[in-house]
């Protein structure tokens, strides 16, 4: 995939200790963290709880929820090109002000323009997504990277900390939390302006690079993007009605979600960590267990702190896998850092289309606990490929 002016993707240019440019990857961070709040964590975690308010059911909230994703699909898809053609800080741009529109549209629009606003929304933060990140990694320095990703991924993750209680205080049932989501989208355009210039090289990745799929820390990633794509976007889409079927309040539920989220920043830099110093194979083993014994728990009468506790873990246990498969995708090798991010992003995304509508079919057959049903067991299918490769992935 061409990534032309997009990105420097040359593992040559790989950023030192020495030269590392931490006022962009400052910048940068700041910028991903507001977009994430305001793409994410509104349209992707408050909107589901919001819809719930308004009568949809499982199957149409499915459709809702994995046209946010295909949206991001799409848009992850085309970023190279455009990027190529207009530049990494257009893009973005772009990206941010696509995402104001689909946030405006929620609102103001009827019911029969809600699956268009979600693949704007979903586009807009694939966009951002594609364009940022690579850069990002690609000037990070080698030997800290692996926590790098970790802070980076925790960071955005407080997303899911801040947008829930916040469409709490300005009142689930109306429309200002979209509105919260347009002001977050539009202030993340500030931190781009203290980036420095970044110039990447014309050349193109060879046809052998494209060809290529690389060593087993990737196809490892490859492995964990699929599995989680589905669990995470599974779970964000379907969770208010499971909360539903518990019999929590949608102000219950956002409280939920929130210390969920909280657990998923509190445990990315854990993650980083453990897959820096015990390897990407042994960190996926510990987040898929985690993920499902936690989400196993839910399935049980539980209290309201028993079940803040279970999704505390879990929310640790669901970030883990786009960090853990990011992190397979930035590891030395042969083909550029951006085709390794655009591949895992891409099947990442791909793979979470399918969470939301699976779930949602299942739940209109089963009911809401569909949804513990689909984490755990995907969960357990990803241990046993950890089992069934374990000669290869032993040592990464």
């Amino acid at each position: 995939m061409s990534q032309g002016r997009a990105i420097d993707a040359s593992l040559d240019n790989t950023a030192t200790s020495a030269n590392t440019d931490w006022r962009t990857i400052g910048a940068l961070n700041v910028l991903d963290t507001l977009a994430q709040i305001g793409q994410f964590g509104i349209g992707f975690i408050v909107l589901p709880l919001w819809v719930t308010q308004r009568g949809l059911n499982s199957v149409e909230q499915g459709l809702l929820g994995s046209a946010l994703y295909l949206g991001m699909l799409i848009g992850i898809i085309i970023t190279p090109r455009l990027t190529a053609r207009f530049g990494v800080r257009r893009i973005i741009v772009a990206a941010l002000l696509l995402s104001t529109l689909a946030l405006a549209m929620l609102p103001f629009f009827p019911q029969a323009f809600w699956v268009p606003a979600a693949l704007l929304l979903g586009g807009g933060l694939g966009l951002r997504w594609i364009a940022l990140e690579p850069w990002l990694y690609q000037i990070a320095p080698e030997k800290a990277r692996g926590r790098l990703i970790g802070l980076h991924e925790t960071l955005i993750a407080l997303s899911m900390i801040i947008a829930p209680p916040l469409a709490v205080l300005v009142g689930i049932d109306t429309d200002a939390p979209f509105y919260l989501g347009m002001g977050f989208s539009l202030a993340a355009l500030i931190p781009l302006a203290f980036t420095r210039p970044y110039q990447a090289p014309d050349d193109h990745p060879s046809k052998q690079a494209r060809r290529d799929w690389g060593g087993g820390l990737f196809q490892l990633g490859l492995c964990i993007a699929l599995v989680g794509g589905i669990i995470d976007a599974g779970f964000t889409g379907l969770f208010p009605l499971f909360g539903d079927m518990k019999g929590w309040s949608a102000e219950q539920v956002a409280v939920l979600l929130t210390i969920q989220g909280i657990g998923g920043v509190l445990l990315q830099y854990v993650t980083g960590w453990l897959a820096d110093h015990r390897g990407l194979a042994f960190a996926t083993a510990v987040s898929s267990a985690m993920t499902a014994f936690s989400a196993f728990v839910l399935l049980f009468p539980l209290n309201f702190i028993g079940a803040a506790v279970a999704l505390f873990i879990l929310g640790g246990g669901l970030t883990a896998f786009l960090t853990l498969a990011l992190i397979g995708a930035a590891s030395p090798s042969q083909r550029p850092i951006a085709i390794n991010v655009s591949r895992i992003s891409i099947a990442f995304t791909a793979s979470a289309v399918l969470g939301p509508i699976s779930i949602g079919l299942g739940t209109a057959v089963l009911g809401p606990k569909m949804l513990v049903f689909e984490i755990v067991g995907l969960s357990i299918f990803l241990l046993g490929l950890l089992w069934l490769g374990r000669r290869r992935f032993l040592s990464i």
